[in-house]
C-alpha cells in the first residue's frame, strides 16, 4: 500500500485560505462580475480541496445556490466542482464518525432531490441548467458503474495473488471500494428518479421538448439501462440500488411508446435514442421490488414475461419506419453507393456539390416522413435501426426456441405470446422477407456494417445466432402439437427463403473474405485483434460460431451443398451457350480459347469463390499451426483448427466433384 496516499486521505492538505469565503463571494456577487466568478471557480485547487468539499456538503443550501448561477461558463465550472465534491472519496475516510457520515449522506440526498425537482419543473429558460444536471448525473452514474466493474474484476483476479502482503493490500483496497460504492451519489440519484414524478410527464413534455437537453437525457437513460443489464453481484451494490434501477426501467418502458410516437427527437440525437431502445430489450438481471433476492437471479416470472414481450413490441412499433427507410434506399440509392464511406452525401448533407435526397413516402404520417428523412441523412442511425431489428429478431427466436409443449396450454401467458409471434411471423415477417431479401442482401448488409471490423464481426455473429435459432426452432418430427405444426410450417418457409436468397451466415463469411481479397493474413490479424468477449466476441467468436454450426448440422449442410452443386452445374451448362453466342457475334475473328477462358471466369462465380475460400482457410490453418508450434499464438487454436479442417474437407468434396 502507498503510505503517502493513505496519509493524504486521512489528513487532507489544509484548506485554501478562505476558500469557502471566496465561493460565498461568488454566490453573492452581481451578475456583472462574471469574470470574477469564473476566475474563482476555475481554480483547479478547489477540485482537490477536501475541507471545502466538506464545508459545502454541510451547507447544502450554499451548494444549491452555487449551482443556480446562470452564466453558462460559470455554471460549467460550478457543476465541475459539484462533481468533484460528490466523487471525493477522501470524505469517507477523513471523517469516520458515524453520525457525521450519516449527516453528509443525508445532505447529499437532499441536494440530489432538489436537482431532480429542478428537472421536473424545467422550462425553456433554464434548459441549460437542466442539461448541466443531466450531465452531472451521467458522470456520477458512469463513475459508479466503473467502480463496480473494477471491483468485480478484482474479485476475479484475486486468486492470482500469491504473497500474503499482496493479498492483504488487495483486501484493504476492496474494503475501501465497497464503502465508496455503497455511499456513492449514484445511489441517491436512482432513488430520487424512482420516486419522483420525473417519468410520467417530465421526459416527454419537458426534457425531450428542448433540443438542448435531449442528448444528455438519452445518455442518462442509457446509463440506467446499463446498470440494469450489467452482471453485478459484488459487495456494496445494495438491493435498494438494484430495485431503484429496475423501477426506473419499468417507468422507461411504460412511457417509451409515447416517445417513439413523438417527432421531438432531434436529428443528431436519433442514433442515441435508437441505442437506448436496443439496450432496453436486453433481459434484466435484477429482480423487481418485492421479490426476495434469493428467489431468482434472473428476475421474477412477471419480469421475464415483460422481457420476452419487449422485443416483439419494439419490432412491431418500428416495422413501418424500417420498411419506409428500405423503400427510400431502394428508390434513391439501391446499391448504397452514396451510403458507403467513399461518399459524403449522408455525412455532409449540406455539401452543394452532392444532391441531397428528400424522400417522402406516400400515405404515411408526418412523424414517419420526418423520421425517414432523418434516417436517409444519418448512416449511424440506419446502422442502429438495423441493430434493433436483428437484436429483436434474435430475442424473439430465443424465446420461441426455448418454448416447450407444456408452456403452450391454451389461455396462459406463454401461449398468448406464442400466438402473437406466429401472427407477426405469418402476417408481417414472411411477407417482409419475400419482398426485401434477395441475392444482394448480404453485400448490402456488409456495406452498412462494414464501416469497421467490429461492425462486420457483430453482423456475422448475429446472423449466425439468428440462423442457429431458426434451426433450433424446428420442432421434432414426432411432435403432433398443433402449435408445433404451425411453427414447423412458418420456420420451414423462413429457412427456405433464406437459403434461396443466399442469406446464410457461411455465405456471409465467404462474401466478407471476398471483400478482403481472400487474404488469410488479414483474416488472421482480425482473429487476433478483435477477440473481445465482453462485447460481441470479436471476429474469432463469429468465425467459430459460423463454421461450427455449418459443420455440425448435417441437414442444413446438405441443403447448402446441394444448392452449390446445382449452381456450379448451371454455370457449366451456360458456358457452351455463351461461347456459341460469342462466336456468332464475332464470326471467324473470334479467338475460341480466349473467349472460353473469359466466359469460364465470368460464369463460374460459385466454383471460383469456393476454391478461393478453400485456399484462404488452408493458408490460415498452416499459418496458425506454424505460430502455435513456435509459441507465438496467444491462445489454444485447436478448436479453431478443428472446425477449419472440417470445413475444408466439406468444401473439397464439392470442388472434387466439379
Amino acid at each position: 500500500m502507498n503510505v503517502a496516499n493513505t496519509n493524504a486521505q486521512l489528513h487532507p492538505t489544509p484548506p485554501l485560505p478562505a476558500a469557502l469565503n471566496r465561493v460565498l463571494e461568488v454566490i453573492n456577487a452581481n451578475d456583472d462580475n462574471v469574470l470574477v466568478q469564473l476566475s474563482v471557480l476555475s481554480d483547479d485547487r478547489l477540485i482537490n480541496d477536501t475541507h471545502l468539499h466538506l464545508a459545502l456538503l454541510n451547507q447544502p443550501d450554499t451548494l444549491i445556490r452555487l449551482l443556480e448561477l446562470e452564466d453558462l461558463y460559470v455554471q460549467f465550472a460550478a457543476y465541475k466542482l459539484a462533481k468533484a465534491i460528490f466523487l471525493n472519496t477522501n470524505i469517507y475516510s477523513f471523517n469516520n464518525a458515524t453520525s457525521q457520515l450519516s449527516s453528509l449522506q443525508n445532505n447529499c440526498q437532499q441536494i440530489i432531490r432538489i436537482l431532480v425537482q429542478k428537472l421536473v419543473h424545467v422550462d425553456q429558460d433554464c434548459s441549460g441548467t437542466g442539461r448541466a444536471i443531466l450531465e452531472l448525473f451521467h458522470g456520477l452514474l458512469k463513475d459508479h458503474r466503473n467502480l463496480v466493474r473494477n471491483l468485480d474484476q478484482q474479485d476475479h483476479d484475486g486468486d492470482q495473488l500469491s504473497s500474503s502482503s499482496s493479498l492483504a493490500e488487495e483486501e484493504e483496497e476492496k474494503a475501501r471500494a465497497v464503502v465508496v460504492i455503497s455511499r456513492h451519489a449514484a445511489v441517491a440519484i436512482v432513488q430520487e428518479l424512482r420516486r419522483s414524478e420525473f417519468w410520467e410527464a417530465t421526459v416527454l413534455d419537458r426534457i425531450l421538448s428542448f433540443r438542448e437537453m435531449q442528448y444528455a437525457a438519452l445518455v442518462l437513460f442509457i446509463d440506467l439501462q446499463k446498470a440494469r443489464v450489467s452482471v453485478v453481484d459484488v459487495n456494496g451494490v445494495s438491493d435498494e440500488f438494484r430495485d431503484s434501477v429496475m423501477v426506473c426501467h419499468k417507468n422507461f418502458v411504460r412511457y417509451m411508446d409515447k416517445w417513439m410516437s413523438s417527432n421531438r427527437i432531434g436529428f443528431l440525437q436519433l442514433k442515441k435514442y435508437l441505442e437506448l431502445i436496443c439496450i432496453s430489450m436486453k433481459p434484466s438481471l435484477y429482480i423487481s421490488p418485492g421479490h426476495h433476492r434469493q428467489q431468482s437471479e434472473v428476475g421474477s416470472v412477471d419480469d421475464r414475461e415483460d422481457d420476452n414481450r419487449r422485443p416483439l413490441e419494439v419490432l412491431t412499433a418500428l416495422s413501418p419506419i424500417i420498411q419506409d427507410v428500405l423503400q427510400a434506399f431502394r428508390e434513391l440509392d439501391p446499391e448504397l453507393d452514396e451510403f458507403s464511406s467513399g461518399r459524403t452525401t449522408f455525412i455532409l448533407p449540406d455539401n452543394r456539390n452532392i444532391p441531397v435526397h428528400d424522400y417522402t413516402p406516400t400515405e404515411t404520417s408526418a412523424t414517419t416522413r420526418t423520421r425517414t428523412k432523418a434516417f436517409l441523412s444519418n448512416p449511424e442511425a440506419v446502422r442502429q435501426l438495423g441493430r434493433i431489428s436483428l437484436t429483436a429478431t434474435l430475442s424473439i427466436l430465443d424465446t420461441l426456441a426455448s418454448t416447450s409443449s407444456s408452456d403452450l396450454s391454451d389461455g396462459n401467458s406463454d401461449s398468448n405470446y406464442y400466438n402473437q409471434i406466429m401472427e407477426l411471423t405469418s402476417n408481417h415477417l414472411i411477407p417482409f422477407l419475400e419482398e426485401w431479401v434477395g441475392e444482394r442482401t448480404l453485400p448490402l448488409l456488409l456495406t452498412v456494417y462494414g464501416e469497421d471490423d467490429a461492425g462486420v464481426s457483430w453482423l456475422l455473429k448475429t446472423m449466425s445466432r439468428i440462423y442457429r435459432r431458426i434451426l433450433d426452432s424446428l420442432p421434432p418430427p414426432s411432435s403432433h402439437h398443433h402449435h408445433h405444426q404451425q411453427q414447423q410450417q412458418q420456420v420451414d418457409k423462413i429457412h427456405n427463403l433464406l437459403l434461396e436468397s443466399h442469406v446464410h451466415p457461411l455465405e456471409a463469411l465467404f462474401y466478407f473474405l471476398e471483400t478482403i481479397g481472400f487474404d488469410y493474413q488479414t483474416l488472421l490479424d482480425l482473429l487476433l485483434t478483435l477477440d473481445d468477449p465482453n462485447e460481441s466476441g470479436g471476429m474469432l467468436a463469429a468465425v467459430m460460431a459460423i463454421l461450427r454450426s455449418f459443420t455440425e448440422d448435417a441437414s442444413d449442410q446438405a441443403r447448402l451443398l446441394q444448392r452449390w452443386r446445382q449452381e456450379i452445374l448451371d454455370d457449366q451448362q451456360l458456358q457452351p451457350q455463351q461461347l456459341q453466342q460469342s462466336h456468332d457475334l464475332h464470326g471467324e475473328d473470334s479467338d475460341t480459347n480466349s473467349d472460353y477462358n473469359e466466359i469460364q471466369q465470368q460464369q463460374q462465380p460459385r466454383l471460383e469463390v469456393l476454391s478461393n475460400v478453400y485456399d484462404c482457410l488452408n493458408q490460415l490453418s498452416i499459418q496458425i499451426l506454424r505460430l502455435y508450434k513456435s509459441n507465438l499464438f496467444p491462445y489454444n487454436p485447436r478448436p479453431l483448427l478443428h472446425v477449419l479442417e472440417l470445413t475444408k474437407d466439406i468444401l473439397s468434396t464439392v470442388l472434387n466433384d466439379s
